[in-house]
Formats: structure tokens, sequence, C-alpha cells
């Protein structure tokens, strides 16, 4: 059986995040091709993008539902601002004078 021809996808990207991805697909026993091939088999597999894709604002909604629910089964502690203040206040203060 014959291998595939391969071939060459060239696309920009900036110096940090290719080298984290190489970390982290080393950390995995993989190259970078083997990791970007492995995306691209899985976007051909499911026909869809293997992680949610969202703007900030979208994120930063879903992350409010979730905390919302967590707080309402009693799973997370909820502050008024006026509270919040006060123990964010506490901790600066503990930070300065750690032994008082």
């Amino acid at each position: 059986m014959q291998e595939p021809k391969s071939a060459k996808i060239i696309f920009r990207t900036d110096n940090e995040l290719k080298q984290e991805a190489q970390n982290a697909f080393a950390d995995m026993g993989l190259t970078l091709s083997q990791g970007l091939n492995l995306y691209l088999k899985e976007v051909v597999a499911t026909g869809k993008i293997p992680f949610q894709v969202q703007t900030p604002a979208a994120r930063l909604k879903a992350e409010a539902e979730e905390a919302e629910k967590l707080a309402a089964q009693g799973k997370l502690k909820t502050y008024t601002p006026s509270e919040y203040f006060a123990h964010a206040r506490q901790i600066e203060k503990e930070a300065q004078h750690p032994h008082e």
C-alpha cells in the first residue's frame, strides 16, 4: 500500500505560541506536526472544532451562569459587594502585616 503524499501547510503564529505548543506536544510524546495532524483528523472525523469557540463575553457569561448554579447548590460562597471589599481589605492587610 502506498503512503499518501505529504502536503505542506504554512500559516503564521507568534514564536511564543509555537514554542508553547511544541512543549505541550512534546510532553505528550508528539511533535508539533503530529499534534497538528491529530487536530486536523479530529476536525475531519467529527465535522467540528474539538473545543468550544466563544467570544470573551460569551465565556464570561457561561462562567457567571456556572457560578450562579454552584452558589444555588450551596457549593460556592457568595458575597455582597460590601462583604467582598471588606474581605479583600482584610486579605490585603494580612499580606502587608503577616505576623500581627
